[in-house]
Order: structure tokens, then C-alpha cells, then sequence
């Protein structure tokens, strides 16, 4: 099932005042959704799937996340793909997903299966499990650690 929200009043009803969360299910199970308005709360959001463009909240968690631009304290999804993780981009505390593809990405801590981005900015660490492919990767401290488990990072100069 996917629903499609044109305004923040037609999301209202989906949220649980308790756990300051807007949970996006229908018989008690995550569905997809569609925002077709800039969101900006200071919730969460609980969705299987979630497709935007503009999207400012506290945290996400969803099965798969399709946007323009996000920006999140943390992130929890299986797959992100975006126009930039950071500012046409996802700008987020922790990133923890299956896969990144991104012209940008900026944020404290990053984990994932695969990561194909441009470039790519954290704070203390960056690392993939199976495949790292960028432009460029820099840590903000001195000991900032990015890596790959299974492979070589890949770093490429296509623009």
C-alpha cells in the first residue's frame, strides 16, 4: 500500500503523541509513503519505505528512503538514495544502512553494506562491509578511521 501526503495536517492522525513518532502503518504494519510537501517537524518517522524531496526531522527509520534532501539525526534504513547525503542531501548524526548511493554525504558516523558516493565527510569513523567507491573521503579528526571489510576503497576522479 502507498499513500501520499500533500500537507503536514494529512500526516497528523498517524501520529503516536507517546513516542513523539509519526508511524506510518495500516493494520498494524509499516507502509510506503509518499511526502509531496516540504516536512520539517521535530519528531521521528516510522514508514516501510519513504519517497520526498525535503524532508527535516529528529530520526528516520524505513525500509528504503528515496529524497532530494534530508536531514536527520539518525538514520536507520536498508537502502538510501538521495541527491546528497549532507545539503541537497541527507545531513544526519549516524547513518547506518544496506546501501548508499549519493553525490554527498556528511555526518558523524557511517555503516554500510555498500557506499558509492562523490564525496564524503564524517566525523570518527566510515566503513562498508563489501564495496566503497568515491571521489574523495575525509575524516574531521586526526584519528578519524574510514575503511572497507571486504574490499579496497575505490577511490575515483569521475566528476
Amino acid at each position: 500500500m502507498i499513500k501520499i501526503f500533500n500537507n503536514l495536517e494529512e500526516i497528523k492522525p498517524y501520529y503516536n503523541k507517546e513516542i513523539d513518532t509519526y508511524e506510518f502503518l495500516e493494520n498494524g504494519r509499516p507502509i510506503d509513503i509518499i511526502i509531496d510537501f516540504d516536512l520539517y517537524i521535530v519528531s521521528h518517522i516510522y514508514a516501510k519505505s519513504i519517497s520526498a524531496n525535503n524532508i527535516t526531522v529528529q530520526d528516520i527509520d524505513a525500509w528504503n528512503i528515496n529524497a532530494k534532501n534530508i536531514k536527520a539525526q539518525d538514520i536507520s534504513a536498508l537502502d538510501i538514495s538521495a541527491w546528497d547525503i549532507s545539503a541537497q542531501d541527507i545531513s544526519a548524526r549516524n547513518i547506518s544502512v544496506w546501501d548508499i548511493s549519493a553525490r554527498n554525504i556528511k555526518a558523524r558516523d557511517i555503516r554500510a553494506e555498500n557506499i558509492n558516493a562523490n564525496n564524503i565527510f564524517y566525523d570518527s569513523v566510515c566503513y562498508s562491509r563489501i564495496k566503497f567507491v568515491c571521489n574523495s573521503i575525509k575524516g574531521a579528526r586526526i584519528n578519524s578511521k574510514h575503511f572497507c571489510l571486504d574490499s579496497e576503497i575505490v577511490i575515483s576522479n569521475k566528476k
